[in-house]
């Protein structure tokens, strides 16, 4: 993954801003899951 800076078109910059968020909340969902289900491994 190549970062540019000042580079990118806002187009861009606002789908690298979405991915980085998906990511963020995802991480939050699989924290959420963990701490519910910490008793079961997860797969």
């Amino acid at each position: 993954m190549k970062k540019l800076v000042c580079t990118t078109s806002p187009k861009e910059h606002d789908a690298d801003k979405e991915a980085q968020e998906f990511e963020n909340f995802n991480k939050f969902v699989d924290n959420k899951i963990q701490k519910k289900w910490l008793k079961k491994p997860i797969l």
